[in-house]
């Protein structure tokens, strides 16, 4: 009785993920960035298919699994829009390591 709570917490909380995973998927459709998207999936589908291989078979390990699932989707939108060259930023953000690197403009 009691993993039904966390099983709904839970749940609640996935539901504010899915949708920013979604709208960030919909900005990599729109900009065309479609190997990376592929990529990010294929990660994210192998990590969701070993989770449940080595959860215990109960619903709120399937949920957890999701979560992991989800979770690689969206790290893989944010790694998109903060260190992608796109269209949505043409310049791209340089890693830190980077920006002491380049020389200044005279």
């Amino acid at each position: 009785m009691c993993a039904l709570p966390t099983l709904a917490l839970g749940l609640q909380a996935l539901q504010l993920i899915n949708g920013v995973v979604f709208v960030g998927e919909g900005l990599m459709v729109a900009s065309g960035a479609f190997g990376k998207l592929a990529s990010g999936q294929v990660v994210a589908t192998g990590l969701f298919l070993l989770a449940l291989k080595l959860a215990p078979p109960s619903l709120v390990s399937v949920w957890w699994c999701f979560w992991i699932f989800n979770s690689v989707r969206l790290l893989n939108f944010l790694n998109f829009f903060w260190f992608a060259k796109s269209p949505l930023m043409p310049e791209g953000r340089p890693l830190p390591w980077q920006r002491a690197a380049k020389p200044k403009a005279a």
